[in-house]
């Protein structure tokens, strides 16, 4: 019963084991930068707080400017096609903001679960009003 307990211990602590995540000064030995302590000699580490935001930050940043190259944003400032096939496809059509002419096209469920024309019809009503 005894050795049970030991190996759930042990698998218990294995699971919530610290990401290391930089490098110690002392020895450049594998460090997790939330407790600072080196994996190696178990002294604290003296790598100052700043680098690694510093470190963090630039990976913030590298995955920020991969995930906005993914994600693209366009207006459509002059709609002027609208279709709906019997292939459950919804599309509109017309130029965007460098007058180069654009196509959107959506899944004709989704666009109707997610459309809300009552409430499209509310602030257009309240853009008007303000002009």
């Amino acid at each position: 019963m005894n050795n049970d307990f030991n190996e759930y211990r042990e698998d218990k602590i294995l699971k919530h084991t610290p990401i290391n995540d930089c490098r110690s000064d002392c020895c450049n030995a594998p460090t997790n930068s939330d407790i600072m302590i080196c994996s190696e000699c178990q002294e604290h580490c003296d790598k100052f707080v700043d680098e690694v935001i510093k470190e963090k930050t630039e990976r913030l940043e590298l995955d920020n400017k991969i995930m906005s190259e993914q994600m693209k944003w366009s207006h459509i400032h002059d709609i002027h096609t609208f279709y709906c096939s019997e292939d459950n496809e919804v599309m509109l059509s017309g130029k965007n903001e460098n007058g180069d002419d654009i196509t959107l096209v959506f899944n004709a469920f989704e666009l109707l679960s997610w459309i809300d024309i009552k409430y499209i019809k509310k602030q257009t009503i309240k853009h008007i009003r303000k002009l």
